[in-house]
Parts: structure tokens; sequence; C-alpha cells
């Protein structure tokens, strides 16, 4: 996942979310499609069992546009025994799985509660270089985060 994107190429945008977030997926998804100048492929990546959940989701933002959304059940089986604590379900981990269950060389993840306002071509045409991974500063996380860092070590958001 690195690299610009190809010209021509939807930019790809991925959400990770279970069943309880399908309702802030679907309007962070309608605020990507509504803001986007360029065509976006949207890539739901959900928990495998909650995918029976998301049809009406899926149907309501089709009546609104043309957009298609892929639906990517994902076994989080893997993530199970993980730490799990309030927000933080075994699917916040499914984004751990991108690389793998969508292999394009470039894509933007969503948190499934983030609006986006504004066109994302400019991330798009970023080129990482040899970098696989890139990350926005949250200046306003760096502020309430308990996660230990050194002066000048800037606080990036999970998401």
């Amino acid at each position: 996942m690195s690299g610009a994107k190809e010209k021509g190429q939807p930019a790809a945008v991925a959400y990770c979310f279970d069943r309880h977030f399908a309702p802030y997926a679907a309007v962070s998804t309608l605020s990507v499609i509504a803001s986007s100048k360029t065509p976006v492929a949207i890539y739901w990546c959900v928990d495998q069992r909650d995918t029976q959940h998301l049809a009406p989701y899926i149907e309501a933002i089709g009546k609104k546009t043309a957009a298609n959304i892929q639906v990517v059940p994902v076994d989080v089986g893997e993530f199970l025994a993980w730490k799990t604590v309030h927000h933080f379900t075994p699917a916040t981990y499914l984004r751990l799985l991108l690389p793998e269950v969508l292999p394009l060389d470039t894509l933007i993840y969503i948190d499934a509660d983030t609006l986006v306002l504004g066109d994302l071509s400019d991330l798009f045409a970023v080129d990482l270089g040899e970098r696989v991974l890139a990350g926005v500063p949250d200046l306003a996380g760096a502020r309430v985060s308990k996660i230990g860092r050194t002066a000048g070590d800037p606080y990036l958001n999970t998401g």
C-alpha cells in the first residue's frame, strides 16, 4: 500500500467496523462521496457475523448516490482474545488486516465516526516512497492521550 494512486483508478477508501458502528460508517461514507471530486471505491471491512446488518445502510446510501460499497467480510476470530474495552471491539483490530484483505497499492483508512469535509484526492497523490504507512498528527488527541511519548514525538490517532 505504498506510492501514489494510479491515474484513472478510483480512490480506495476503507472502513473497519462492527454492526454497532454501521450508522456512523454510513454517514461517514456519505461525507466521503459528497466531498470527492473524483470517483471513490468504498470498502466496508466488517466482522463476517455482521454482514446481514448492513443492508439497510447500504440501501439508504444507494437512494442518495450511485456509489458502490463493497462489503468485505472478515473473520475476527484471531482478535476475540485481544483486549477489548468500550469502543475497542474485535472489529477495531480489522484495520491491521487491510493489506491482506485489500491488497491495493494505495488505500485510505477512515474511522467510521469521521466526517470528511474535503476532497481526498491530495492524499492519494502523496508518494510515500518506500514507506507502507502514513498517518496524520492529531493535535487535539495529543493533549488527552495516555500513550507515553518523548518530547516532539507526534500523536497519531489509530484511525
